[in-house]
C-alpha cells in the first residue's frame, strides 16, 4: 500500500477531458513530485505531494490539443486544496508562506 501523500495541494475538477488534461500536465510540470490522480465519479482529484503543485498553460495545451485559457480551468475546478494564485500563464496551489516571483504573468 503507498504511503499516503505528505502536504498534498491541488485542484478538484469535474470528470472530462480537461480533468485528464490537467492530470498529465501536472505531472509533467511538477518532476520529480508523486502526483495522485483520484477518480471520484463526477470529479477527479489530484493531489501532489510536498506543499507545492504547478499547471502551466501550455502543459495544458499541449495534453489537450488546443488553445486553453486558465480562466477557463475556474469554470471546471469545484474545489482544490492548499492555497491558489493564478496568472493567465499558470495556476500555483502551495501551502506555507508566500514565496512566488512574478516572472510568469499578471495575476488574475
Amino acid at each position: 500500500m503507498a504511503q499516503p501523500i505528505l502536504d498534498p495541494v491541488g485542484p478538484v475538477i469535474q470528470a472530462g477531458e480537461l480533468a485528464e488534461a490537467i492530470a498529465e500536465a501536472t505531472r509533467v510540470d511538477n518532476p520529480g513530485k508523486r502526483v495522485e490522480v483520484r477518480h471520484r465519479g463526477s470529479y477527479v482529484r489530484i493531489e501532489v505531494d510536498g506543499g507545492e503543485c504547478v499547471i502551466r498553460r501550455e502543459t495544458v495545451e499541449q495534453q489537450l490539443g488546443r488553445p486553453f485559457r486558465m480562466r477557463d480551468l475556474e469554470v471546471s475546478m469545484p474545489s482544490f486544496v492548499g492555497r491558489i494564485e493564478t496568472s493567465t500563464e499558470r495556476v500555483r496551489f502551495w501551502l506555507g508562506a508566500r514565496t512566488t516571483d512574478h516572472t510568469e504573468g499578471d495575476l488574475a
